[in-house]
């Protein structure tokens, strides 16, 4: 299944099984894979009607979801919802550099003066 940006996805295999519970979870195990390389693999699941998303980090992040399998003649249907948002690293790059920055320009004095503040006095205001 394409997904654009050179990103594609392969359906390794679905299971649907009962846990110890009595609830039904319906597992779907991919493989995310990039211009012919691949990038990683897991398992999406969704257990009764809570779904468990499956992220894959790099400099761009795949998130995916199974929404589960719906039968329609005699054909099971997978639904998935596969997102990429690429570049969020640099955002945390930023946050550093922010961070970093604003620290210097707390503590560090380059100017080398002393300020001091004083009241203004009443007649200044007028």
């Amino acid at each position: 299944m394409e997904m654009g940006q050179g990103y594609s996805v392969r359906l390794d295999d679905i299971k649907v099984f009962q846990d110890a519970s009595g609830a039904w979870v319906q597992e779907s195990y991919v493989t995310v894979i990039k211009s012919g390389e691949v990038k990683g693999s897991g398992v999406l699941r969704m257990v009764e009607h809570r779904h468990t998303p499956f992220i894959i980090r790099g400099g761009s992040d795949v998130y995916g979801i199974f929404m589960g399998i719906q039968h329609q003649s005699g054909r099971a249907l997978a639904f998935f919802s596969f997102k990429i948002m690429p570049f969020v690293n640099l955002i945390w790059v930023g946050v550093l550099l922010l961070i970093v920055g604003m620290t210097g320009v707390i503590y560090l004095d380059t100017s080398g003066k002393k300020t001091e503040s004083q009241p203004r006095r009443e007649e200044e205001w007028l």
